[in-house]
């Protein structure tokens, strides 16, 4: 019998990431490169980066996480940081490309599920993710599935500016003119004082029992504390 396998691709602002699944088995190393502006190159890049993780095997279906919304017409949307992507039909683009079933989802969401099922979530009934990275997503996940009326935090008005506009790493790095991994303790405290108020509102909205936080302004060098 063939061995087959599911692509899984992570389209971030700043990089994306393609892998491999091994059909009833477990994810391989994932390939990362930078994510092209523009998304003729970019989906060209995903259909071979999943042929290269494949290593010859039969592709059954490809998931892909994107950093932005889906309207009723499956064309992207409030891809804030990948702005030339908006109006793009990917789900549709990739399967031409493959010739697979195609999903695809917001990132923040499909990690919300991840965690929801098999991560910090997954002793709750109602989990509240959300992602602190190039920018900012996230969800609400009920019974181990995707809550379908989205609150976007991301967008959530904090003062006069969005929370994604005070605490992602696109904004410290024009507001503050560094690398978030090189910000004074000092800004990096304020920063989690943002936060904190933003999952206020979110609670209020989500009424979770939990929060995970994920992305690199969380988990990587020098994260809000």
């Amino acid at each position: 019998m063939p061995r087959k396998v599911d692509i899984v691709c992570d389209v971030g602002g700043t990089n994306m990431r393609v892998a491999a699944s091994v059909v009833g088995g477990a994810l391989q190393e994932p390939l990362k490169i930078p994510t092209p502006q523009d998304p003729t190159i970019g989906i060209a890049k995903l259909a071979e980066l999943a042929r290269t993780v494949a290593e010859g095997a039969k592709i059954e279906s490809m998931v892909v996480g994107f950093p932005g919304l889906l309207n009723e017409y499956e064309e992207l949307y409030d891809a804030t940081n990948l702005p030339e992507w908006n109006g793009v039909k990917l789900a549709q683009e990739l399967k031409a490309a493959l010739q697979v079933p195609v999903h695809v989802e917001n990132d923040a969401l499909i990690a919300g599920l991840g965690e929801a099922h098999a991560g910090a979530g997954r002793d709750y009934d109602v989990v509240g993710y959300v992602t602190v990275s190039t920018g900012v997503g996230g969800g609400r996940i009920v019974n181990g599935a995707i809550d379908p009326h989205p609150y976007i935090i991301g967008h959530q008005r904090i003062g006069d500016s969005e929370l994604e506009d005070m605490i992602s790493g696109t904004s410290v790095r024009k507001v503050f003119h560094c690398e978030p991994q090189d910000l004074h303790i000092e800004k990096r405290n304020i920063l989690a004082d943002v936060l904190a108020v933003g999952l206020s509102y979110a609670h209020e909205h989500w009424r979770p029992d939990v929060f995970v936080w994920g992305g690199s302004m969380m988990l990587g060098k020098n994260p809000i504390p």
